[in-house]
């Protein structure tokens, strides 16, 4: 078996990268949707229990798509039953294995969101830069918030879980093929790591309206 160590900085740079084409390609009013959704999720790292509500509905949901998938080949139990009989899968206390898909979701909606809302018109040169610049930002932001939802998951495991982890873990045959590890991962708060970039982004947003001013680019 093999074992394939990948920096978590070149992960993150390969994405900013991504993210900033993207945005350069789509200007800087799609990629502010993007955004907007990225900063509130960034308010959740703070205040989790803001999605409390929202876990109740996605437990339901998810509980009757489970049900009706048990009976569709016409088992006894009718769907109703099958659903209150099942475990929820997001809980209050440990609200991070929903935030992870919430994030995933959000981003695919507003990308494939913004292209029924905005008309694919002509962007100026300045739309571009600046969807570019909010792209990286974006990108960077991704990643940080998949890495701060992953950790305080694993992080908030109870012993029951723990122990059902490790127990299949243990049961399990040995791996084989190839194994993937992360390294170089920072350990710094979500804020901390964060905030110099949204100083690099305000600056950036500054200095382009600047010369926006100087050369007369048409923001549209």
């Amino acid at each position: 078996m093999g074992i394939i160590t990948i920096d978590y900085q070149t992960i993150s740079l390969i994405a900013v990268l991504m993210f900033a084409l993207v945005g350069f390609m789509r200007g800087w009013l799609k990629e502010a949707v993007t955004t907007v959704l990225l900063i509130l999720l960034v308010a959740v790292v703070f205040k989790p229990e803001l999605v409390t509500p929202l876990l109740v509905v996605a437990n339901q949901i998810v509980k009757l798509l489970k049900a009706v998938w048990i009976n569709l080949p016409g088992g006894p139990k009718p769907a109703a039953g099958a659903q209150a009989g099942l475990k929820d899968i997001f809980t209050p206390e440990n609200p991070y294995n929903f935030l992870l898909w919430t994030l995933l979701f959000l981003i695919g909606l507003s990308y494939l969101g913004s292209k029924v809302a905005f008309k694919d018109e002509g962007l100026s040169p300045l739309s571009r830069i600046l969807g570019g610049v909010l792209g990286a930002f974006n990108g960077f932001i991704a990643v940080s918030l998949f890495r701060e939802f992953l950790v305080r998951y694993f992080q908030g495991l109870t012993m029951e879980q723990r122990a059902a982890m490790a127990s299949l873990q243990a049961g399990a045959p040995p791996p084989q093929g190839i194994s993937v590890a992360i390294q170089n991962v920072p350990q710094q708060p979500f804020l901390q790591s964060v905030a110099p970039w949204v100083i690099i982004l305000m600056a950036a947003i500054l200095g382009l309206v600047v010369l926006s001013r100087i050369f007369k680019w048409q923001l549209k």
